[in-house]
């Protein structure tokens, strides 16, 4: 008190933000008080904050549980999260078997679209924007890993959309892997579907699924809709591409094709090197449109490439960063 006092004879105050005497309080009770509601408005509003970050986590973490299937230990030592979207029909599961091959170098991450698997008694999405922007908000609750998109056919058109998005909210995609696909504003091979018949016709000539399974009626029946509405997300994701100027990403891209696929030929597959401003990488594997599940080792070896390349990337930026 005597400092206090002796400082406010000099025409200072030591406990008010405000420096003269003479525009402080003077009142020691008063002040104690001022300061306790300080502290404890301050508390407060720490304590509120840190409740609206859990309640944001936990809404985080319930959207990418629905969104995303995890596949193999989430091991701290992966290089990647590699994040995987199925092509048209199919769902997350088939994703399942690249956890083992890829220990190691990736966590296996795939997208469950809704309508399909775990997710059958959801409405199916035919809109590619929204379908976007909901997988960009779960792959937030990611652990902090780099990240590495993959998609086949209608898959890989969604991952291209999806690094567009992720690019442009800042967040760094470091390599991008398409196989199965023509690039966005390349012209499709795809013919007019018009009905279910002609839907049915051209599933068999993709020769894409079991003929025993194309002949169950029953399972045809619980099938056809979400291939229907995933044909409707297609065309919208082209339409949407197509509706802009054509945008180079500045990600690494690897563009995978089958030798025999009528529906995305190697020669156009080849013009995904025109969506990019880095490094491209293009590969031909046997097979027809579903060579990645003809092929499995061929198909597993070239992930695993693109993989070590997009890691020996980030360490050469770091390399360079600190030399």
């Amino acid at each position: 008190m005597a400092r206090s006092s002796a400082a406010t004879r000099r025409g200072w105050c030591w406990s008010c933000p405000r420096k003269t005497a003479a525009a402080c309080c003077q009142a020691p009770v008063r002040m104690r008080t001022w300061r306790a509601n300080a502290c404890r408005t301050a508390y407060s509003s720490a304590v509120n904050r840190s409740r609206c970050q859990r309640r944001r986590a936990m809404a985080d973490g319930a959207h990418a549980a629905r969104w995303l299937r995890h596949f193999g230990p989430s091991s701290a030592h992966a290089g990647a999260n590699l994040v995987c979207l199925p092509h048209a029909g199919a769902g997350a599961f088939q994703f399942a078997s690249w956890a083992r091959p890829l220990a190691g170098l990736a966590h296996v991450v795939a997208v469950q679209l809704p309508g399909r698997e775990d997710r059958v008694g959801e409405p199916c999405m035919t809109g590619s924007a929204a379908l976007v922007e909901q997988v960009a908000a779960a792959l937030a609750a990611l652990p902090p890993r780099p990240l590495v998109l993959y998609g086949h056919s209608m898959g890989a058109s969604l991952a291209h959309a999806l690094t567009q998005r992720l690019r442009r909210d800042g967040v760094p995609v470091r390599a991008l892997l398409v196989s199965g696909q023509v690039p966005p504003h390349a012209t499709r091979s795809r013919p007019p579907l018009d009905t279910p018949d002609a839907l049915l016709a051209w599933l068999r000539a993709l020769d894409g699924m079991p003929a025993a399974v194309l002949a169950n009626d029953e399972l045809m029946a619980l099938w056809l809709p979400t291939a229907w509405a995933d044909m409707q997300l297609l065309d919208d994701c082209f339409a949407v591409a197509n509706a802009a100027a054509p945008v180079r990403i500045d990600v690494p891209l690897t563009a995978l094709a089958g030798s025999g696929d009528w529906l995305a030929p190697p020669e156009r597959v080849a013009r995904w090197r025109d969506c990019t401003s880095a490094a491209f990488h293009g590969a031909t594997l046997e097979g027809g449109h579903f060579f990645p599940q003809n092929q499995p080792a061929a198909m597993l070896a070239e992930v695993r490439a693109a993989l070590l390349r997009a890691l020996a990337g980030i360490t050469q930026l770091a390399d360079n960063y600190y030399s």
